[in-house]
């Protein structure tokens, strides 16, 4: 518990002695020579400077409570998405017998599912766009589409997320991939090659090493079995398939090497 400090008489003598000091020595000090104080000769700019500092303050104190604002609206539209996105999707008749799946949204219509995930991604990007919930959040609205196979449509948000989210962003490299199947989905096999291409020149990277598979696939369908079996190649001699993690990959390259060389040599 706080005790309350007592100060004697003594001590309020002894203070007022020693403002009375410290007046006089500040009165010599700010008497100027037409005997005005410094405070009344620049009383002017010290009130536009306190005026500019509260100014300034308050700016910044409504920019913290505005983006505050902004941040909690779009992480709340950002968990009303991602709950449909990830909401199961079974039968009719489970879902009438489950209260769980019930409680959760799961869904009877795949395609009811990803419509309406598209929908709160995209309002969510609208309402926040310069957020990073916002541009993230067309990286999964492209997802969504791409699940409807509106290929054209899931393009075109994978390309606002890297232009909003920049080529360093978490999922870049996913949205790229992405625009790559949707190219391939629709048979557009020089554009994904392209995006193929350019993913697996970033040697090193994970990302970089499984698009040497989406490449040699893409290959194989235009018929360039070379290319297809040169590609996997490059994925056999990985240091990635070193790891235990990846080393299934350097066995699926050899197996398919085998398949496009027997390929090569029945056209031959």
């Amino acid at each position: 518990m706080a005790h309350k400090v007592k100060i004697t008489r003594k001590q309020i003598k002894q203070d007022d002695r020693f403002l009375a000091t410290i007046k006089g020595v500040t009165r010599s000090v700010i008497t100027t020579a037409t005997d005005r104080t410094w405070l009344e000769a620049n009383r002017t700019a010290l009130i536009a400077g306190g005026i500019a500092l509260i100014v300034v303050v308050v700016a910044v104190g409504g920019y913290f409570l505005w983006t505050g604002h902004q941040r909690a609206g779009a992480e709340s539209l950002m968990a009303t998405a991602d709950g449909i996105f990830r909401a199961p999707v079974v039968s009719a008749e489970v879902l009438q017998k489950n209260p769980v799946l019930r409680s959760i949204g799961a869904y009877t219509d795949a395609s009811k599912k990803w419509t309406d995930a598209a929908q709160a991604y995209e309002k969510l990007a609208a309402t926040y766009p310069r957020s990073p919930a916002g541009a993230l959040a067309k990286f999964y609205a492209g997802n969504s589409l791409y699940e409807l196979k509106k290929y054209e449509e899931a393009i075109a948000d994978y390309r606002k997320y890297l232009d909003v989210a920049g080529a360093n962003a978490p999922f870049a490299g996913l949205a790229k991939q992405s625009i790559g199947y949707a190219y391939e989905a629709e048979k557009k096999l020089p554009e994904a090659e392209k995006m193929f291409q350019e993913l697996s020149a970033d040697a090193g990277s994970a990302t970089a090493f499984l698009s040497l598979f989406d490449l040699a696939r893409v290959y194989e369908k235009e018929n360039q079995l070379d290319k297809a079996v040169e590609t996997l190649k490059k994925a056999e001699d990985s240091d990635l398939v070193k790891s235990r993690q990846f080393y299934e990959y350097r066995m699926q390259a050899e197996m398919k090497i085998a398949a496009l060389e027997a390929r090569r040599g029945a056209a031959s």
